[in-house]
């Protein structure tokens, strides 16, 4: 093999390598597509009371809620936020809440629908100390 045909082939080998990194295959979703239509397609909408008293089992399961209040949204150093947004069953302030990440674009809306990924509780403390779930966002939309 020549030397134009050995580069030649190994930047084609390596552009598709990269090219193919998140695709599933020609014409196909990617990876962060498929994720979002199961995430979407397996969400349940549990009571946060529930969520709470069996953490362990949601963790790894897929949420969604519809038209959930944005307490506060926290932008990170790497271009993610922080979201605190009340739960379907919200009372008292600072109850009632879920903790979320999201990777993708602000939605300036103060009510958004939500899919994620329950991730375990997460402790703050303003005062008091609080536990909350943690969930991990999917998919967040203008309500």
């Amino acid at each position: 093999m020549e030397r134009r045909e050995f580069v030649t082939s190994a930047t084609a080998v390596g552009v598709g390598a990269l090219s193919g990194c998140g695709a599933i295959g020609i014409g196909g979703e990617d990876e962060d597509q498929a994720e979002i239509k199961r995430v979407k397609t397996e969400a349940e909408s549990p009571t946060w009371d529930e969520l709470m008293r069996r953490i362990d089992e949601w963790e790894g399961r897929s949420v969604h809620y519809p038209n959930v209040h944005v307490q506060s949204m926290r932008e990170e150093n790497n271009g993610s936020y922080i979201l605190t947004v009340d739960h379907p069953d919200y009372g008292t302030p600072g109850t009632d809440s879920l903790h979320c990440d999201w990777f993708g674009d602000r939605v300036d809306s103060d009510y958004i629908d939500i899919w994620g990924t329950v991730e375990g509780t997460h402790t703050y403390s303003v005062g008091d100390e609080n536990t909350v779930p943690d969930v991990s966002l999917v998919e967040i939309q203008p309500s």
